[in-house]
């Protein structure tokens, strides 16, 4: 079977290629700008571009990869599947205390954090948008592995006990104690 998986450089990409090259499937992980794929027959594609823990720092670099270069390679490829992974963090905004299902709406906010959550739902819109049912999205969660960045939740976690030899964990309750008086 033959894969394209779009951001196979990065942590989840070059994970997912190794796998399934070891499973004796044809893998190609196209260039970064993807300009050689148009037109392509891809197989099965997984669409793994996206930023992670430095998206606050790289706002237009974050919508570009979840919903610009997406629309682009969703416009010019021909494919037998494709597969958006998206994020459970789009989850950030819903009340605690509701279990969550997907015909309920989800609360986003325009800020910083807010671009990365509102860019994952457009790339998710996009992708249903297109009423193909070959086309699915997967929400990752907390994904971790050898190699992880420190700016990711875990990575960062991993990383403050190596170097600190202990870990402290805030929550919006203990936050709230260290700033009242």
């Amino acid at each position: 079977m033959k894969f394209t998986i779009f951001g196979g450089d990065g942590f989840i990409g070059r994970n997912l290629s190794r796998y399934l090259e070891g499973r004796g499937h044809k893998v190609w992980v196209p260039s970064r700008t993807a300009e050689e794929t148009h037109g392509q027959y891809l197989g099965h594609v997984i669409y793994a571009i996206g930023l992670t823990g430095d998206f606050r720092s790289r706002p237009f670099e974050t919508v570009e990869a979840h919903v610009c270069k997406l629309a682009d390679l969703l416009m010019c490829s021909k494919f037998d599947s494709w597969l958006y992974l998206s994020s459970t963090r789009v989850y950030s905004g819903f009340p605690l205390n509701k279990a969550g299902e997907e015909d309920r709406g989800l609360t986003v906010f325009p800020s910083l954090d807010g671009v990365y959550n509102i860019s994952k739902l457009m790339g998710e819109a996009l992708c249903l948008s297109l009423s193909n049912q070959n086309i699915r999205i997967v929400r990752l969660s907390n994904v971790y592995g050898y190699g992880q960045s420190k700016h990711t939740f875990l990575g960062s976690i991993i990383n403050e006990l190596l170097v600190v030899g202990k870990v402290v964990i805030r929550n919006l309750l203990s936050l709230k104690k260290i700033i009242s008086p």
